[in-house]
């Protein structure tokens, strides 16, 4: 029997905790990979996604693309068997997908009421073109089935916002959040939280899980995982009483009746996650109890039941990344973490301190053991559950002052924090919004593989910028970066105020020359080490715009020149040496900001 870690946990089970699956949105977007000089297409391919039409036009895009995505699946179905390259191992499909939300207000005469975010999960490009069974497919019905939903909610706002004799006044909301739970080569399982706010006391917080069968393409029902539904739900109900015994008893129905009576996944009723190691069994609030309780989680691991379980889906991929926290909350699993046969319950809980900044340190437990991570000024964080090396480590992307990242990991077999703290988060892709702000959309990358995963990182060489790197879980468990440079994609350009010596190099970082740019050339950054290395290419002034005053000088690319700058590998690469030890930096000896126009740090 797996242990919960005191009333604190329950509560948090309960409650919820603050963590946002959500980061901040950058000021420079990205491609779906590295940045710089070797993601020229990927980025060139981003930019056209950024500028796909907004949330408005949303309905219209996914039924004008649903003939040709059935049509792109149908052909990948046709030229292989449907299963992975390894169809006797089961893996992850390796960084894939990529959520997007469309954002849009709702208005009545050109007055907003309200506002509605729907996301769609897609497959990158470099997924399309390889063997995946039919994920496409089911992502297409996903998107579908979250458009109906969206459509639904978003009729029934406009209903109430119509209906004066309700006198509503309040500024409604409709927002659904996205989080992959499950993405190998025989499952693809997808959490959607809709938080439904129309006025009153309190807003609806809806959980709805979709299961899909990789391989076909199929929605999976919970009669093609479990063979026996009636010691499936004693089973749920006995964990229920586990972990929530002191709500247990102020149930309105037995659970075990509850789940009987009514059809997983129907109308919100209850949901299962069909996870790598476990099935997780969601039950939203009101249904079982009274709202201030609620949705209630547990986990059924498979390898507790194996008899229960249809073997097609319950095997454990070498590697994997789950989510520990959602946008209502936090998840935990049921894992043999220390590799000692017996399943632990495994919880990540913030806990807020009581001073007026709000900061919170995590508690992680693994069993009946505890570990605490405490960086200090930490407003929030997003756990992961990593396996990888035939270990488990829970990976903790932290948000500090100013937005600043760091990404905190702990080996849970030794329960031990590992040495040092690399900033980085899982960033966007690309984003998108009207002159108005009225509508846009925001292209998020996931976490889904060990082997190969995004982080956005804050570069402070030469300006305040984001940097992007791709990463793999190293043998000691700590992420391991696949290049030494991270890539930069910004509209924010630099101008040179006097001569600059600089050097040539190639798209390795090898040197193959020295020059010297001339006064008022005009950079845009393309990658840094983020200690003293930019690298450059020279724009164009035709492409320049810029606003200068007595404070302050802010030049970037003109609109119709893209998002961001391009790297185009046809054209030389400038590197300009900064240093990093004093303060004011200096290029060449003489103070950066006499070398540069248009340099801006964040605070």
């Amino acid at each position: 029997m797996r242990k919960y870690i005191g009333n604190y946990f329950r509560a948090l089970s309960i409650a919820g905790i603050a963590v946002l699956t959500a980061g901040m949105i950058s000021a420079c977007g990205g491609s779906s990979q590295t940045a710089g000089p070797a993601a020229g297409e990927a980025a060139t391919s981003a930019a056209a996604e950024a500028s796909a039409p907004a949330a408005e036009t949303k309905a219209a895009e996914t039924e004008a693309n649903a003939s040709e995505t059935k049509a792109a699946a149908a052909e990948s179905a046709a030229a292989s068997d449907g299963t992975s390259k390894d169809a006797d191992k089961v893996s992850t499909l390796g960084p894939i997908l990529v959520v997007d939300y469309y954002d849009s207000l709702l208005t009545d005469d050109g007055a907003s009421y309200g506002v509605f975010q729907i996301p769609e999960v897609r497959l990158t490009d470099e997924a399309k073109a390889g063997n995946i069974g039919n994920a496409e497919a089911a992502l297409l019905q996903y998107n579908q089935y979250i458009d109906q939903v969206s459509q639904k909610s978003v009729a029934q706002l406009k209903e109430y916002h119509d209906d004066a004799s309700a006198g509503n006044s309040a500024y409604m909301s409709d927002d659904i959040v996205a989080t992959i739970m499950r993405a190998d080569t025989s499952v693809i399982s997808i959490y959607s939280y809709e938080y439904f706010f129309a006025g009153g006391v309190h807003p609806s917080n809806i959980i709805c899980c979709r299961n899909y069968d990789t391989k076909t393409g199929k929605l999976i029902e919970l009669d093609d995982i479990v063979k026996d539904k009636d010691k499936l739900y004693a089973l749920i109900d006995t964990k229920l009483k586990e972990k929530y015994p002191d709500e247990y008893g102020n149930l309105f129905k037995n659970p075990a009746e509850y789940l009987k009576e009514t059809k997983a996944g129907e109308d919100y009723l209850w949901q299962y996650s069909v996870g790598y190691e476990g099935l997780g069994i969601f039950i939203n609030e009101e249904e079982l109890g009274p709202h201030a309780m609620g949705s209630m989680f547990v986990n059924i691991a498979y390898s507790e039941a194996p008899e229960l379980f249809n073997s097609d889906y319950t095997e454990v991929p070498e590697a994997y990344v789950m989510p520990l926290s959602s946008r209502y909350g936090s998840l935990d699993a049921d894992i043999d973490a220390d590799g000692d046969g017996v399943i632990e319950n495994v919880c990540v809980a913030d806990q807020r301190s009581d001073t007026e900044e709000g900061y919170c340190s995590f508690m992680i437990a693994v069993g009946d053991a505890v570990i605490t991570v405490d960086d200090g000024s930490i407003y929030e964080g997003t756990p992961y559950l990593v396996r990888a090396n035939d270990q488990y480590y829970v990976y903790i992307i932290e948000t500090s002052d100013n937005d600043y990242k760091l990404l905190v990991c702990v080996d849970l077999k030794a329960m031990k924090i590992l040495d040092g703290r690399l900033n980085g988060s899982i960033g966007a892709a690309a984003y998108y919004y009207n002159e108005n702000y009225t509508s846009g959309y925001t292209a998020w990358n996931t976490f889904t593989d060990p082997g190969h995963f995004i982080l956005d990182s804050r570069v402070d060489v030469l300006s305040t910028l984001t940097g992007r790197k791709t990463y793999k879980v190293g043998s000691d468990g700590a992420p391991e970066p696949d290049d030494a440079y991270f890539g930069l994609q910004t509209a924010t350009l630099l101008m040179t105020k006097q001569e600059v010596e600089v050097e040539v190099v190639d798209e390795s970082g090898k040197v193959l020359s020295a020059e010297k740019l001339p006064k008022d050339t005009y950079l845009a950054f393309i990658r840094s080490d983020n200690k003293e290395i930019v690298d450059f290419q020279i724009v164009d002034e035709s492409d320049v715009e810029a606003e200068r005053s007595e404070y302050f000088s802010f030049i970037r690319l003109k609109k119709d020149a893209g998002d961001w700058y391009q790297y185009d590998p046809s054209k030389p690469i400038y590197r300009v040496h900064r240093t990093s030890d004093s303060w004011p930096h200096t290029v060449g000896g003489v103070n950066e900001e006499d070398v540069f126009d248009g340099i801006a740090y964040a605070g």
